[in-house]
């Protein structure tokens, strides 16, 4: 296991409610490309980008098998991006596709002081719910405030499958110094001031990420395969109106805002049927201001998906 990981995955959703990023070159690996984003010191200004699409099946996400089946490929692509992208520094924040964890949130009465002991019980609380062997994982959690004990959110992955991923990184001289998911870094595109419940919608290659924040503490996390012929806005939306059913009932208020990311050409039919069967205000995410004055060489549609965890990591980081 990478000494990196031991101090879990999770910081950077604590970094949405902590100043400060860890790594000013941020790097995304997903299903069917690469995007690598490197930031000025402050975090504040974007100082270059690139994206690289995959060939099929060199990454194949997913919680149990091996993730990389190309790798000469995937480090190919790599070294060419961060070389254009990331300059003089080698430490880098890895963000990964959501099927690539497992994510839980659970409501506890108490939690241990220590640290090691926290995780100690969650891996014995969620042993029979995992799909792997906890004790072979990684596992990192939250604890947000709640009105009765603790609410906290975890997050675990095969140890062996993070390697995959990290030693891609080391074999090129960098530091892969953070990890966690694309939807826990998108999530720094919505402001820690905002009070109302909001949705993240996110569609990736072969995949479909629901995520709910409430009062600045994620309540909901639903990441599911996918496949191409169930991405229409229909299809989609039967897999998200459960989910707000599902926290209106729960919390007593219904999700009043959503951003959509990846959605393409269903994004307009999404949009106009969350509003009127839910009564959500959907919005696509757009990437561009935050890009300042830098050439802008793919179409929208691909910098807002490519883009929206990377930026979203360091917006978190830039907020104060």
């Amino acid at each position: 296991m990478g000494k990196n990981l031991q101090g879990g995955w999770l910081g950077h959703w604590r970094r949405w409610l902590r100043a400060g990023a860890q790594a000013r070159v941020v790097c995304e690996i997903a299903a069917d490309g690469v995007a690598a984003v490197r930031a000025s010191r402050s975090g504040q200004v974007i100082e270059a980008w690139s994206v690289t699409p995959l060939p099929e099946n060199v990454v194949r996400p997913g919680p149990l098998a091996e993730n990389i089946h190309e790798t000469s490929t995937l480090e190919q692509v790599l070294a060419t991006l961060l070389r254009e992208v990331a300059a003089s520094q080698k430490r880098v924040a890895v963000i990964l596709p959501d099927l690539v964890a497992r994510v839980w949130l659970l409501t506890l009465e108490s939690l241990p002081q220590r640290r090691q002991e926290v995780l100690a019980l969650l891996r014995w609380r969620l042993r029979k719910e995992a799909v792997f062997d906890l004790e072979q994982a990684v596992l990192d959690y939250q604890v947000y405030p709640a009105e009765a004990g603790k609410h906290v959110l975890v997050a675990a992955a095969l140890g062996s499958i993070l390697r995959q991923y990290e030693e891609r990184f080391e074999a090129l001289g960098f530091e892969p110094g953070w990890v966690t998911l694309s939807s826990l870094a998108t999530l720094g595109w919505f402001e820690a001031s905002e009070r109302a419940s909001r949705l993240l919608v996110r569609r990736d290659p072969g995949s479909l990420s629901l995520t709910i924040v409430r009062q600045n503490a994620v309540h909901f996390f639903r990441s599911v395969p996918l496949a191409a012929a169930d991405g229409s806005a229909a299809a989609l939306f039967e897999h998200i109106y459960p989910s707000l059913v599902y926290f209106q009932d729960h919390w007593g208020e219904p999700v009043t805002e959503a951003l959509l990311v990846g959605l393409g050409e269903e994004q307009a039919a999404l949009t106009a049927l969350l509003y009127r069967e839910a009564g959500c205000l959907a919005s696509e995410l757009k990437v561009d201001a935050w890009l300042g004055d830098l050439p802008l060489v793919t179409t929208q549609t691909e910098r807002q998906r490519r883009l929206a965890a990377a930026l979203g990591y360091l917006r978190a980081g830039a907020q104060p």
